[in-house]
């Protein structure tokens, strides 16, 4: 009989910078300002950086398929995404973020115009003591369903295994499990979030209380996150 467990950390992001601005010019052309990040992202990023006309990304939703972003960038780290946001901040550019990819409207997960984050290559899935894992905010419900299975473990997840799970778990998360375990929001210790001032920390329920409690249900927009 397999355990299920608790999830100890994810990684999401806000998808905005600030209310009322807007990335693209009247005309439909770039901002100046998201076209001074993404050359700035290019210099870090290299392979890990892609602008639209030469890049092979998909997405689940085809109205999101179709948003053309000024760039796309593939952070491995916790420290990569806070060094984004500080370069995006400070360009005041808009930007989404795309865990699985799900989210129904445009520009959640790909960015008009901005600055689209992809988590892809922070899909990681440690075991912890036994009855927890890491799971890194680019895993989708198959990668972590797979991980566990092989520890004889299970979590509350979704049926749809290439459902991001940090927007599973923001948004509450029903799961085949949620008679007997509650949401997938009660099933997470901590997470392990990046600020919009790039600071990297940790809520729980004894850090930062107050973060973890709106992080649970709050939504994809709240803020930019690890579980």
């Amino acid at each position: 009989m397999r355990s299920t467990i608790s999830l100890a950390s994810i990684l999401a992001a806000s998808t905005a910078v600030a209310n009322g601005f807007s990335p693209v010019e009247p005309n439909g052309t770039v901002s100046a300002n998201c076209q001074h990040a993404c050359t700035q992202l290019s210099n870090i990023f290299g392979p890990a950086f892609h602008y639209p006309d030469n890049d092979n990304f998909s997405i689940w939703d085809a109205k999101q398929q179709e948003v053309r972003p000024a760039c796309r960038v593939e952070p491995s780290n916790a420290s990569d995404v806070s060094q984004i946001l500080r370069i995006l901040v400070h360009a005041w550019c808009h930007f989404a973020v795309k865990g699985g990819g799900h989210s129904r409207h445009a520009g959640d997960s790909n960015s008009i115009g901005g600055v689209t984050i992809d988590l892809h290559r922070i899909a990681q899935v440690d075991i912890l003591n036994g009855n927890r894992a890491r799971v890194g905010g680019g895993a989708n419900t198959h990668q972590v369903y797979e991980a566990l299975d092989a520890h004889n473990l299970s979590f509350v997840g979704g049926r749809l295994g290439t459902v991001g799970v940090g927007g599973f778990t923001l948004g509450g998360g029903t799961s085949p499990f949620s008679n007997k375990y509650g949401w997938a929001l009660d099933n997470v210790y901590e997470y392990e979030a990046v600020l919009a001032n790039g600071r990297i920390i940790t809520t729980s329920e004894s850090h930062n209380p107050d973060l973890y409690f709106a992080l649970r249900g709050g939504g994809i927009t709240l803020g930019l996150l690890r579980l």
